[in-house]
């Protein structure tokens, strides 16, 4: 086994230079002084908004703001959109944003940061929320973030919504009281009271400046390919959870059959009527998971009984029929909006929806509300933005899917199909004219539109952007064949949206920088947009969540305990790659010490009989995927030594397989 480390050194050595070179100096924003809202324990996800006056004697030029906050920021001033990051990081490394803004007149300006503290478990490692921030000219610190700073929480955005994904991978979804946000809030603030910015103490980590771009914008083509209303026959019903009973006062004017829809869950089988049970049947022509009961009821008062919401603090959705009601209840802002574009069933209607101009100038909804589906193309990485006006009280879903339910609907809270995805933002309109959007990007190829009021509902100027890594297409491929033609560039589109502050792999589900993910969307990035910063960024990342015994991450930040040793070797290679795309060793120089700890780990698998590592079995997340092989035309079955050419069997990387041939007559391969 020391021959086989002893090869493998030597090898690397010669393209590695030696030794280690360290990692940047920690940066210090000097002046500046973390900040937040309030020193308590912070609810599960809340919005601040921090507010700092400049009042200039002269101008100011080149004039910079670092900026980073936990877990992301968008800065403004003066109103306008300056910029918005961090870049995802990990506890230990941090990538503070410089934006330019250029040259500031002398007077009065308005700096304004919104902060989303939105724990999330594929791109931050979160421990509290904090702004850092410091302006800065040619010549002088403008400001610091501290306690000279103004701060509120946004109480217009809930606390409790539910997240876009059960496992917390992307963060909660956005559900926004409007009355709650000024229109003008970028210069003005929101309602609450600003008080003094309080000084917080974020645990220790070494902050340098952002090594890729900031990501940008680019505008989508939208298609409206569907309109019509939700079944006017039924209304949603919502319960509120954290409570162990909640009841609905129902009065019918005549013996009627009361119509029920809801989710098939064992919570919506402990509704009762007048203390009877109801009961449910598979929903025919619905999606899966959606049933439906039926309860007979004569004239008088009534009432609608829901157990077991302690353990809901999201709350609850179904449906009734609303003939023979005197008295609808209101629709209420729930912390889950998803059940709600799930239960209802869509009725396609041209004139539910009147479109006016192009593209989309104008989007009018009929009283009674209705829907709109948006297709972009191809699943987008980005932001949809509004603005809107309608009667306050009136709500909006906003929801996105990589799919269409039976061609007419999308399907954002998806149910038993896909329980723990819940991709739909909410706002609860106040009347008044907003441009509505979202803090967080969202990610899906159809966009549905909701509009629950019983008054007309006006949107303007609808727009899509991506917001992605800022790349220009340099590769190209053509050949007699117009299909093969297309498809080798929809693999470079597809591209595009798990490019942004890592590869990663999905833009829809989960959008983690698993480094086998990477690997391959790297080799697309090579040969059709020529970047390196992407790739030294992920290596890096990855490097640095190897343990000190040496387990390689499969992914990075967020490890947890997905380590995959063959990921590990992926690694590896992209190092090489690295070295051998751009001639500069800092980053090898830097990874050195961490490939050296990995060799030693590899090397405890060693089996002196068989010649093999043999790998440890377990949790698909803590042992290979992929199977080295040795580097021949025959290849090595995935469980004994025996030759195979299934799919299953695949090439160690390039560099392992010169590890592999400096060792020959043997064979070195991998048994799992």
């Amino acid at each position: 086994m020391r021959r086989w480390l002893i090869a493998f050194t030597i090898i690397l050595t010669g393209l590695w230079p030696f030794p280690a070179y360290p990692l940047p100096p920690e940066f210090c924003f000097c002046q500046a002084t973390p900040i937040w809202v309030h020193t308590d324990p912070p609810a599960q996800h809340e919005v601040a908004l921090f507010h700092r006056q400049l009042d200039l004697a002269t101008s100011a030029t080149d004039v910079t703001l670092a900026i980073f906050a936990d877990t992301r920021y968008e800065a403004y001033l003066n109103g306008r959109l300056i910029g918005r990051g961090p870049a995802r990081f990990s506890r230990q490394y941090r990538e503070y944003d410089l934006l330019p803004v250029g040259k500031l007149s002398a007077g009065s300006h308005v700096l304004m940061v919104r902060v989303q503290w939105a724990p999330n478990n594929r791109r931050s490692e979160s421990e509290r929320p904090f702004l850092w921030a410091l302006l800065q000219s040619s010549t002088q610190t403008l400001t610091a973030s501290g306690a000279d700073w103004q701060a509120q929480l946004l109480t217009a955005y809930r606390s409790d919504a539910a997240p876009v994904h059960r496992w917390n991978l992307i963060g909660p979804t956005e559900l926004v009281d409007l009355a709650l946000l000024p229109p003008e809030w970028q210069i003005n603030g929101g309602t609450g009271t600003w008080r003094s910015a309080v000084p917080v103490s974020p645990s220790p980590a070494t902050f340098a400046p952002r090594s890729i771009p900031q990501l940008v914008d680019v505008p989508v083509p939208v298609e409206v390919i569907g309109t019509g209303r939700f079944d006017p026959a039924l209304i949603p019903i919502e319960f509120a959870g954290g409570v162990e009973t909640a009841t609905v006062p129902l009065t019918v004017n005549r013996q009627i059959v009361l119509t029920f829809l809801g989710l098939d869950d064992a919570l919506t089988r402990q509704l009762t009527v007048n203390g009877q049970s109801l009961s449910w049947q598979p929903a025919i022509g619905r999606p899966p998971g959606i049933v439906t009961a039926q309860y007979p009821l004569s004239a008088g008062n009534h009432i609608l009984r829901l157990n077991g919401l302690q353990n809901k603090p999201e709350g609850w959705t179904i449906f009734l029929s609303k003939d023979g009601l005197t008295n609808i209840p209101l629709l209420t802002f729930s912390a889950h909006a998803g059940r709600r574009l799930l239960l209802a069933p869509p009725q396609p209607d041209l004139q539910a929806v009147s479109l006016i101009g192009r593209p989309l100038q104008t989007v009018h909804f009929q009283s009674g509300g209705g829907y709109l589906v948006l297709d972009l193309g191809r699943t987008v990485h980005g932001r949809l933005s509004i603005e809107v006006r309608g009667a306050s009280g009136s709500i909006i879903d906003i929801g996105w899917d990589e799919r269409l339910w039976q061609n007419v609907i999308p399907l954002p809270f998806p149910g038993p199909l896909h329980p723990e995805w819940n991709q739909v933002d909410s706002w609860r309109l106040d009347g008044r004219s907003h441009t509505i959007t979202t803090i967080d990007t969202r990610s899906g190829r159809y966009i549905l539109i909701a509009v629950w009021s019983s008054e007309p509902v006006e949107l303007h100027n609808l727009q899509v952007v991506e917001e992605r890594y800022p790349v220009t297409q340099i590769g190209s491929f053509t050949s007699n064949d117009p299909l093969l033609n297309r498809i080798w560039q929809v693999g470079v589109d597809s591209l595009l949206p798990n490019m942004t502050d890592a590869y990663t792999d999905t833009p829809w589900r989960e959008r983690g920088q698993w480094w086998g993910d990477a690997y391959v969307a790297d080799h697309i990035n090579r040969v059709a947009f020529g970047d390196h910063a992407l790739r030294q960024r992920g290596i890096r990342q990855i490097g640095d969540a190897f343990t000190a015994e040496g387990v390689p991450a499969a992914l990075a930040p967020n490890t947890g305990l997905h380590r995959m040793l063959d990921y590990g070797m992926l690694w590896v290679q992209s190092i090489a790659d690295d070295l051998r795309l751009t001639g500069d060793s800092e980053l090898a120089r830097e990874e050195w010490p961490t490939i050296t700890r990995f060799l030693n780990h590899l090397a405890s698998y060693h089996n002196p009989t068989t010649g093999l590592l043999d790998l440890p079995v377990g949790p698909w997340g803590k042992r290979p995927i992929l199977i080295a092989v040795r580097p021949m035309p025959a290849m090595v079955n995935q469980r004994r030594s025996t030759q195979c050419t299934t799919e299953r069997c695949v090439r160690l990387p390039p560099l392992l397989q010169l590890l592999v041939k400096q060792q020959q007559p043997n064979v070195w391969s991998v048994q799992q």
